[in-house]
């Protein structure tokens, strides 16, 4: 079997426990999206976002911890003067996915900025702040979003 083939199988796994995160969070089975409040747009990466991810997320252990991290694929033949391993790539696969987590990061920060910029802005209400207080990022937006 091709160790690509072999990745190509690990990623399959990972994508179902993406698809088992979307179910588990808020993220359900929605498109991704873009939401705006006050000429301000945050992206959601939706559930193709999160069954991507997992995708991404399960190559990268395989790669970094499995039994042929260390093999050369790409470069590495007779006379080359460069190589990766499956280590070094699976390595930088994950640089990538945990700046995608510090996006992501800012990205729920801006909502709940927006969310208490908004809610501020809005006549008191104790409903509406239990509501928010208890809600995710994008819960806490849609709420603030409706006050008047």
């Amino acid at each position: 079997m091709s160790i690509w083939l072999l990745a190509l199988i690990i990623a399959l796994a990972g994508a179902v426990g993406g698809m088992a995160n979307a179910l588990l969070t808020d993220n359900g089975f929605i498109r991704w999206k873009a939401i705006t409040v006050n000429d301000r747009t945050v992206w959601r990466p939706g559930f193709l976002g999160n069954v991507l991810l997992g995708a991404i997320a399960a190559f990268v252990s395989w790669g970094v911890y499995g039994r042929y991290a260390g093999v050369d694929v790409v470069g590495g033949g007779p006379g080359a003067n460069v190589s990766e391993t499956l280590g070094g790539i699976a390595g930088a696969t994950l640089v990538g996915v945990g700046g995608a987590r510090f996006l992501t990061s800012e990205v729920d920060k801006r909502m709940l900025q927006l969310a208490a910029a908004k809610a501020a802005a809005a006549s008191p209400s104790a409903a509406a702040a239990a509501s928010i207080a208890t809600a995710t990022p994008a819960q806490a937006l849609e709420a603030a979003k409706n006050l008047a």
